[in-house]
């Protein structure tokens, strides 16, 4: 794992046009990094260079990458994969602001393996040196006295490298197909709603017990330019039903303790990487924020867009993904959905695959009544440890059907928490396989689970017409609607 960011980082680069003392006869003595210093040859040149401070999540990872860089100060052309010799970092800057850097120099951009970050010397490209974390300035070749500067035909440094002679920036971004369709359904003045419900497969729905909504999520600027960074729109009602405001807080183990999520109407920040994540290339990160959006607590890399438009009646099975993702809606023997109402000019799903990032921690209740709020979930057992429970026999997880002791599962510390891991993911019936936890905090002993690395995120399980109460968890996707799509079942719930 790389090393993570936090907070604002700056980055400024240094280059310097390589020169050498030229002979008594006047010829150079390097035609590739020298230049005659003769009265003709001398200038004086002024110039600055202010680079934006760029924002990063917190806890991303970063990559300082060389790859696009296309000349050197002295607008000779530039391989980085050969002509880089090395790449050094201020140390006090980088522990500060993120620890470490990784620098890259592969064939592709920032993947693959990378360059490791030199103590000394600098990145060297046909004698300009480049280098990062330092709060300098540009500096340019000074013979007999001259002001520190950048000529005036050279490049000038932009994101990404060195640009061509007079400054060009070059061509914006080039987005993946993945991301180009994702911004065609969440960017502004467009949104994607994410919906949440609790509807029975029999019976009408009950005001108070049973709910069905939705939030909604809409970029104001691509992240190709940058991580953006926002909250959802709050929770609305689909149908008729009252928005629940009691329930259970989603808790997650972080840096040693507990903190709650922003979910349901989550702070993200959205991000395209550069290189392979999880082994998927040209995908959309989400980063998920805690209830002060400063620590993040869930990540995941999104793939595999597509979008389907809706048409005909609302109530018919002619979209099975759609149908799967609110099956009880579809599947209820009482028709939840008018019969005549049809989907609205317009009307689309957005469907894609969600990767798990990292190892999650999650922290739950062990308890059938869940606690309203805060950090402090009800407790395994108080006053104890998980030696002393696995010792008297082990914990029963009435859910999983299992008692977890030593023998299926270990003991480590995780993130300075004394925290038991199951071997094997739990029984429970669930679209995300994840793996029982038992984390030692504050004297007690919580419960848990850890989603795994790389692990495919599911979706919603459901239940064909006729098989209810038997579930299936085979869905490994997620949907999100258009404003269209939300509006069109509105108008066509009976609840």
């Amino acid at each position: 794992m790389k090393p993570t960011s936090s907070g604002l980082v700056s980055v400024v680069l240094l280059v310097t046009a390589g020169c050498s003392q030229s002979s008594s006869s006047g010829s150079r003595n390097d035609a590739g990094s020298s230049v005659l210093l003769d009265d003709q040859n001398n200038y004086h040149a002024t110039a600055s260079l202010s680079l934006p401070t760029m924002e990063t999540a917190s806890g991303v990872d970063l990559d300082i990458c060389w790859t696009n860089i296309a000349s050197d100060m002295q607008c000779h052309p530039v391989a980085p994969q050969t002509d880089i010799d090395n790449v050094a970092q201020d140390g006090a800057k980088c522990a500060t602001a993120f620890g470490a850097l990784d620098s890259c120099l592969s064939a592709a951009p920032c993947a693959g393996e990378c360059m490791g970050n030199s103590g000394n010397g600098g990145a060297t490209a046909s004698g300009g040196t480049m280098v990062v974390g330092g709060t300098i300035s540009i500096g340019g070749m000074t013979p007999n006295g001259g002001t520190g500067g950048v000529p005036s035909s050279g490049g000038v440094i932009a994101s990404g490298g060195i640009t061509a002679p007079g400054g060009t920036t070059g061509a914006p971004p080039t987005l993946s197909q993945d991301q180009s369709t994702f911004e065609s359904f969440t960017m502004s003045p467009n949104a994607a709603y994410q919906c949440y419900y609790s509807l029975p497969y029999q019976g009408i729905p009950v005001s108070g017990t049973n709910y069905f909504m939705a939030s909604s999520a809409q970029l104001t600027t691509s992240p190709s330019t940058g991580a953006w960074k926002g909250a959802q729109k709050g929770l609305g009602d689909i149908g008729k039903l009252p928005i629940p405001t009691d329930y259970a807080p989603f808790r997650y183990l972080v840096g040693g303790k507990i903190v709650v999520s922003s979910e349901p109407v989550w702070i993200a920040s959205v991000s395209y990487p550069a290189g392979s994540v999880e082994g998927i290339s040209g995908g959309v990160r989400y980063d998920l924020f805690d209830t002060t959006g400063t620590i993040i607590v869930w990540s995941h890399i999104r793939s595999g867009y597509s979008i389907v438009q809706l048409t005909g009646k609302v109530a018919s099975n002619s979209f099975p993904d759609l149908v799967n993702y609110l099956s009880p809606l579809f599947y209820n023997a009482t028709p939840l959905l008018a019969p005549d109402a049809t989907w609205a000019a317009g009307a689309a799903y957005e469907k894609f695959t969600a990767t798990q990032i990292g190892d999650t921690y999650m922290v739950f209740d062990f308890s059938q009544t869940q606690t309203a709020s805060g950090t402090t979930p009800k407790p395994v057992a108080t006053a104890t440890t998980i030696a002393a429970l696995m010792n008297a026999g082990g914990i029963l997880v009435s859910s999983d059907g299992t008692t977890y002791t030593l023998a299926l599962g270990s003991v480590s510390m995780i993130s300075g928490v004394n925290t038991y891991v199951a071997t094997s993911p739990r029984l429970s019936p669930k679209t995300t396989p994840g793996y029982a936890t038992f984390y030692e905090l504050n004297g007690n002993v919580y419960f848990g689970e850890v989603i795994r690395d790389g692990t495919v995120l599911g979706g919603n399980p459901y239940a064909a017409p006729g098989a209810y109460p038997t579930l299936t968890y085979t869905e490994d996707y997620a949907i999100r609607l258009n404003e269209a799509a939300v509006t069109s079942l509105q108008n066509s719930v009976t609840f």
